[in-house]
């Protein structure tokens, strides 16, 4: 990548890079994701996922 795209990789290696995922509430097979906040943090209470999301992060 880096043979390939030099400014590229340098601006990510300076600025850094943000992934964010938008889950909804419930499955969905068709999304690329497929999974909702339910099944991906096993829990249906909302501060249970922030919870578990913080700790897996940190």
């Amino acid at each position: 990548m880096k043979e390939k795209h030099p400014e590229f990789v340098e601006k990510l290696e300076k600025h850094g890079l943000i992934y964010t995922r938008v889950l909804g509430t419930g499955d969905d097979p068709s999304s690329p994701i497929g999974r909702g906040w339910h099944s991906t943090f096993l829990t249906k209470d909302k501060n249970t996922t922030e919870e578990r999301y913080i700790n897996a992060v940190l």
